[in-house]
């Protein structure tokens, strides 16, 4: 399967809106049952710069990338969010596109990608760590799902010429 790792387009969109529909879970967000409309979803991607992965079928997963605030002293950091269809995982998606994310940083002299992580989800901790992130902080209790609470990590990804 040949996999582009592109910037997201406008006929996207509505792909990227039902992928994400179905991806998200009670074990790897804690908003999984806040699903948007169309028009609502439509209109928070203005503000998103995304990459997608995508085969001659159909987009397998994506990766956003944004300074956490609009502060000056957050102009190098990017917060992430990535997500790959169920059907595409373990195929090496997720780490092609932190892969073009990084060298987009790289471009643009960004030191410090960051992205949070569910304690419900070892799976993606264990491939971040895989990639070279490192965990930061640990946010104990910071979810209540599902009758239970959910501990947060924090990782981050620390280019090599800002160390």
């Amino acid at each position: 399967m040949t996999v582009t790792i592109r910037a997201i387009q406008d006929s996207d969109i509505p792909v990227l809106w039902k992928l994400e529909e179905n991806m998200w879970t009670n074990d790897n967000t804690p908003n999984a049952n806040q699903q948007l409309s169309f028009d609502a979803y439509e209109k928070s991607q203005k503000d998103r710069e995304i990459l997608v992965a995508a085969n001659d079928d159909s987009l397998l997963g994506f990766i956003s990338y944004k300074n956490p605030t609009t502060m000056s002293s957050h102009s190098r950091q990017w917060e992430l969010g990535i997500g790959v269809a169920e059907e595409a995982q373990g195929q090496g998606i997720g780490k092609k596109l932190i892969a073009a994310v990084i060298e987009k940083a790289r471009q643009q002299n960004i030191g410090k990608l960051s992205l949070r992580v569910m304690d419900s989800n070892p799976r993606a901790r264990k491939s971040y760590e895989a990639l070279g992130f490192v965990r930061e902080a640990h946010y104990k209790n910071e979810f209540w799902i599902n009758n239970h609470w959910v501990d947060d990590y924090h990782y981050a990804y620390y280019l090599e010429d800002t160390l």
